[in-house]
């Protein structure tokens, strides 16, 4: 509870640490931890964070300023195409979540494929209650999608090809530890749903208790800093 008060870039934190808390909090199903970790967030630059909130509420319509937003702030972006599909995505989502409708089928793969918007696809799948099969399809993506990759082998019980591709992912070797690229998708909400599936699928039991690794009482070193210096937190 006290990591976010030391956090000194605001948007390493809305990449990284200030998603990874709320998926964890999605994952486990605590919505209250859930809320906390969104206030937490403020508004993101992605709008990852407050999309997924929309998809988990029942309220998609909810998702598409955010997407607007992001579209008016980055118009020559790279991620626009990914954008745009998004936002065409939303009328689609009841249509994910009946079998029986006409447009299911599309539903399935209109999703876009990137790792930006695997959180919300997640929390997607969570309401849709497809079968394993239709679940595997709405993941799956081409070899340049590691994360979605792994996400379906995990669907599938693939032991095998699950630790394969976490340990591509990682780029952790016997040689030397990951790469900043890897490191920065290992702290945010990927890093997240790939410990979290790895767990699943490998019956990993939880801790007996939560190690704290700071003594009892003990400040984080930014408020003791603005304390000493009589400056009041932002």
């Amino acid at each position: 509870d006290r990591w976010h008060e030391a956090m000194l870039d605001r948007y390493d934190f809305e990449t990284t640490l200030g998603p990874a808390n709320f998926a964890l909090a999605v994952l486990q199903s605590d919505p209250e931890r859930a809320q906390a970790a969104r206030r937490d967030c403020g508004a993101t630059l992605s709008g990852e964070v407050e999309i997924t909130t929309a998809f988990l509420a029942g309220r998609p319509d909810d998702a598409r300023p955010v997407i607007e937003q992001w579209l008016q702030r980055f118009p020559r972006g790279r991620g626009v195409p990914n954008y745009e599909k998004l936002r065409d995505y939303l009328p689609l989502i009841p249509a994910l979540n009946d079998p029986a409708s006409p447009d299911h089928a599309k539903a399935l793969e209109a999703y876009p494929r990137t790792p930006a918007f695997l959180l919300p696809q997640w929390a997607l799948l969570s309401k849709a209650h497809l079968p394993p099969a239709e679940a595997a399809q709405f993941l799956e993506a081409g070899d340049d999608q590691p994360e979605r990759r792994l996400a379906v082998a995990a669907l599938r019980g693939d032991k095998v090809a699950f630790a394969r591709l976490e340990q591509a992912l990682t780029g952790a070797t016997e040689d030397g530890p990951m790469s900043a690229t890897a490191r920065r998708r290992a702290e945010g909400s990927s890093g997240v749903l790939q410990a979290w599936l790895r767990n699943l699928l490998f019956a990993t039991p939880p801790p007996k208790a939560e190690p704290d690794l700071a003594p009892a009482g003990a400040t984080p070193l930014l408020p003791r800093l603005r304390a000493i210096a009589g400056v009041k937190a932002p």
